[in-house]
């Protein structure tokens, strides 16, 4: 009975995001039974939280052993090698993962990340497109697709890219930060006219306080790069206006 309360009690925490109760009343229940997958499961979880990796590492090691074939464990596994920079283990266990559940969406959208850190964008690029075929409104593979494509030389298929998600998302805190990712590309292009008209509409629907910050911050850095652009023409236009009188006025002397 105690085991079962520590358990269900650990798991409350965990979901309410005390890590520190959470980790204790899941230590009583995984020491009671050492063969509770899920007690140990939720354990490693709260101990990569609390920023225990090795801890977390070794539980899902041991979870391993339990459970050889358990997709969660196999993704957990991963996840943690590849934030202790170890991406040629984090793709071994994204690959178990894979066995197990081949259309799972953020298995793919994980493994184009670990290609990402391993300088492969093709097939960053291949996983990416799998996990919006598998999900279309997938909008994290799909800006992380646009920024890649945008790195590797290929803006306007970045750009079609986030038209595309725009088309499908719904006028919501996504559509405002896909919005937001656009006018961010179209700035980088030199683009700040278009840029801005993203961006104003989005000060009236954006809540969060540091998203209005970066909204109001890029906004502007997007103004001043736009007046700078415009004082440069008007400068290179009173340049090549005045370019014929000065050249005749330097003709005239050399005649005399």
């Amino acid at each position: 009975m105690k085991r079962k309360n520590d358990f269900w009690l650990g798991t409350q925490a965990l979901g309410a995001k005390e890590f520190c109760r959470a980790e204790r009343f899941l230590q009583s229940a995984f020491a009671s039974d050492p063969a509770d997958f899920d007690a140990g499961f939720n354990l490693a979880v709260v101990y990569k939280n609390l920023g225990k990796k090795k801890a977390a590492l070794e539980l899902h090691k041991r979870l391993r052993q339990l459970a050889p074939g358990d997709f969660d464990n196999a993704v957990a596994l991963g996840n943690i090698y590849a934030e202790v920079n170890q991406p040629g283990r984090a793709m071994a266990e994204y690959n178990r993962a894979m066995r197990v559940r081949p259309s799972d969406e953020r298995l793919h959208y994980n493994i184009g990340i670990t290609h990402e850190e391993c300088g492969e964008p093709r097939k960053a690029l291949r996983s990416y497109n799998i996990a919006l075929k598998l999900k279309p409104d997938f909008f994290e593979a799909g800006v992380r697709k646009a920024r890649l494509l945008e790195e590797t030389g290929r803006s306007s298929s970045a750009m079609r890219t986030l038209d595309s998600l725009l088309l499908i998302a719904s006028p919501s805190q996504t559509a405002s930060k896909l919005q937001l990712e656009k006018a961010r590309l179209l700035g980088r292009l030199g683009n700040y006219e278009r840029a801005l008209e993203c961006l104003k509409p989005l000060r009236r629907k954006l809540r969060k306080r540091e998203t209005l910050k970066e909204l109001s911050s890029i906004i502007r850095d997007l103004e001043k790069r736009l007046e700078a652009g415009s004082r440069l023409a008007r400068r290179k236009d009173n340049m090549e206006g005045a370019r014929p009188e000065a050249y005749r006025k330097r003709k005239q002397v050399r005649n005399g």
